[in-house]
């Protein structure tokens, strides 16, 4: 495992799905099979969707034929036969009002054009999709752009119903959150009696805890640094990040490592 003072080193330059998926992935393998429900031949063949989910909502009889059988992520179809499964992921993740969406040939144009946008403007980001993102999850919204769910690591959730370079936005912001799932698996970030700490969240406008507001900041620096890359206005996300970063002001909240994180990369990055 990459020590802690590396992963602020890495954190700055590329995401560390490379450190800490692989480790990650050992650790669900090892806990499944001391329940003694499958070998682990056939684990090893399984997404980390399907183990992270049998390990964190012991299900596993429900996912494991969601197999890893493609660099590419697969996108659910309507003809998938573990549609079911997705129905209850997807009524497990959603935050508001949505409905589970099978695209048609028009929007899997869409979805791949989005793709190369992501190839072209930040490489790491699309490495990462293809090699960390097993499985991607359509939805349409009103209200909801984006999700993901660390009990169902290796899967994004996206609103079909966006613009290509929309798109391409909200899978870096959804593997910001995936990446820091991972980070506080290694150290807990947020102190524990600051758990429940609400604090208005310049990103969401309303009241959020320590590890939400953490969430926020993390997406926003990775947006950030993919708008750059695209050489595009990043004033907007600018002033959120830094709005967010002032909500840990007090220094009670977070441990010593997420607060390196905090001043050692995203305040850095405001300066560049």
């Amino acid at each position: 495992m990459i020590k802690k003072e590396d992963l602020i080193k890495e954190i700055s330059k590329n995401t560390v799905f490379d450190h800490l998926v692989p480790p990650f992935r050992s650790s669900l393998i090892q806990k499944i099979l001391n329940r003694k429900i499958l070998p682990a031949e056939e684990l090893n063949n399984s997404s980390t969707l399907s183990l992270s989910a049998a390990v964190y909502r012991n299900c596993l009889d429900h996912f494991h034929t969601l197999k890893m059988t493609s660099k590419t992520p697969i996108i659910i179809e309507r003809t998938d036969s573990d549609l079911s499964s997705w129905e209850f992921i997807f009524n497990e993740v959603k935050e508001r009002k949505a409905s589970l969406h099978c695209p048609n040939n028009n929007e899997l144009t869409k979805v791949q054009k989005a793709f190369f946008y992501l190839k072209k403007h930040c490489l790491t980001s699309y490495k990462n999709t293809n090699e960390t993102i097993t499985h991607i999850c359509f939805f349409k919204s009103d209200s909801w752009k984006s999700g993901s769910h660390p009990h169902f690591f290796g899967c994004i959730f996206l609103n079909i119903d966006q613009a290509i370079e929309e798109l391409a936005l909200a899978i870096v912001h959804e593997l910001a959150h995936q990446e820091l799932f991972l980070l506080n698996l290694i150290d807990r970030l947020v102190l524990s009696d600051s758990d429940y700490n609400l604090v208005h969240a310049p990103f969401q406008k309303r009241e959020r805890p320590p590890i939400g507001r953490l969430h926020s900041a993390h997406a926003l620096f990775r947006m950030r640094q993919f708008k750059k890359s695209a050489k595009q206005s990043t004033s907007d996300l600018d002033l959120t990040l830094k709005n967010t970063i002032k909500t840990f002001n007090s220094g009670r909240e977070l441990t010593t490592f997420a607060n390196k994180i905090i001043h050692d990369i995203y305040n850095l990055s405001l300066n560049k």
